[in-house]
């Protein structure tokens, strides 16, 4: 069985994202910083293989010296994380370097469209920063998000293309370091995209609110998360359900 790692509901995909060069701190140019502790981890067997149940605390903070803007994504209700996930690299160290990876995804991005993509932009689209489609950090400020990330592990490494590391291999490691990253502003605004990948609307919107302060439209990704596999909590495997077979009637039921 082939099982794909943080599997998303994809429409049409385009490449993957940009991110900025500056590494823990994306977006340079407005002080975004993205810190995420280890609120749980759980690892249950499968049949086919393992997953690692994360659940994060993420915090954006602005370590600039100026406001930044922020478009408030798909919010839930709840007040889960409403970005988008483009990726996760882990690592045996957290210099992230290429010797050091143990596993590397980079999702692409799904085209959507739509009249409900349309409001939106007719929502934004405002003098000002709209108060309920927006947020501004101010510096030192921060807002915090939580959320759940699954890492797959097949039985086997050739059970995925790509290939990624077992349980066992991750258990070997121990302690190894996650790294995510997120999509700010959905390309989805744009009415061009992805014919034109310009950020029209963002860029005019940034020209427009720059008195407000900067809106962020770079991919942002995390700064280097600890995980401690010797602190998860392991579940019992999850058996297969029995099938009884009800002599005379042909009826199949499970116990």
């Amino acid at each position: 069985m082939k099982v794909a790692s943080l599997c998303l509901l994809i429409l049409m995909v385009w490449p993957g994202p940009r991110l900025s060069a500056q590494g823990d701190t994306a977006g340079g140019r407005s002080g975004l910083r993205l810190r995420a502790t280890v609120k749980s981890l759980a690892v249950e067997q499968k049949v086919w293989g393992s997953t690692i149940d994360v659940g994060l605390r993420y915090e954006l903070i602005n370590i600039g010296a100026a406001p930044v803007i922020l478009w408030n994504g798909e919010e839930a209700s709840d007040g889960s994380w409403p970005y988008t996930f483009t990726g996760r690299t882990l690592s045996r160290t957290p210099r992230f370097s290429r010797a050091d990876t143990l596993d590397d995804i980079i999702r692409g991005t799904s085209v959507i469209g739509g009249p409900a993509w349309e409001a939106r932009r007719r929502a934004l689209d405002q003098p000002s920063p709209p108060a309920g489609l927006t947020t501004t950090l101010w510096p030192n400020q921060s807002v915090a998000f939580d959320a759940e990330l699954t890492l797959v592990c097949n039985r086997n490494r050739n059970e995925s293309i790509p290939e990624h590391p077992t349980l066992r291999e991750l258990e070997e490691v121990g302690t190894f370091w996650l790294r995510t990253s997120y999509q700010v502003w959905s390309p989805n605004l744009e009415p061009d995209w992805p014919d034109d990948d310009t950020s029209k609307l963002g860029r005019k919107l940034q020209r427009r609110w720059k008195q407000f302060g900067t809106l962020h439209l770079e991919d942002i990704r995390t700064e280097p998360i600890q995980i401690d596999l010797r602190a998860a909590t392991y579940k019992a495997p999850h058996e297969k359900p029995r099938q009884l077979l009800v002599k005379g009637s042909g009826d199949n039921r499970q116990k």
